[in-house]
């Protein structure tokens, strides 16, 4: 559908964010397979239009998600899918990188939100067995572990700096699920 509304021209007038993106080499054919991807697995609405924006610039998926009034839910995980691309497919990420990406997509709160990032990543990579996913692998486990934190217990025994405490504790759960290097 996309393909034919770039061909009669209604794409630039209906969504000029998107056909832009489209005169890039291979954005075309990763757009397609990134939708097709989220089709096959039957992905909410949220996860499709990600996909559907993943190529846009950060500040223009708002004016898109504006004109095609798109919901909150869908206009955020777009976004934040922009902003985290490049992230979302490490598969070296330390344990200050994983923490630092749970934080930023707020999956500490909303573990939910990580999930939905997940599959667009997975979209992106075309990644036919999510469950594979390197990515997917160590950032569950990374969540896991970061919300296995007794926060209290890290409060009292660092009153003076109650974030501080609580973020390292989380940093040092994370960094127990990587393997020593040896160095």
């Amino acid at each position: 559908m996309v393909a034919v509304l770039r061909e009669c021209g209604a794409l630039a007038r209906i969504v000029p964010e998107l056909d832009h993106c489209l005169d890039r080499p291979g954005v075309p054919a990763r757009l397609a397979a990134r939708i097709d991807e989220a089709a096959s697995h039957d992905y909410a609405l949220p996860v499709r239009f990600a996909c559907l924006a993943l190529d846009v610039a950060p500040d223009a998926i708002a004016a898109l998600a504006t004109r095609v009034n798109a919901p909150t839910d869908c206009r955020d995980l777009a976004r934040l899918a922009s902003l985290e691309r490049e992230e979302m497919q490490r598969k070296d990420l330390d344990a200050q990188a994983a923490l630092s990406l749970l934080e930023r997509c707020d999956a500490l709160r909303r573990p939910e939100r990580l999930e939905r990032l997940l599959e667009v990543a997975e979209c992106d990579a075309h990644c036919h067995k999510p469950a594979r996913f390197v990515p997917r692998e160590f950032l569950g486990a990374a969540l896991a572990a970061a919300r296995s934190v007794d926060a209290g217990a890290a409060a009292r025994a660092h009153p003076d700096d109650v974030p501080g405490a609580v973020r390292r504790a989380r940093l040092a759960a994370i960094a127990a699920l990587q393997a020593p290097t040896g160095h």
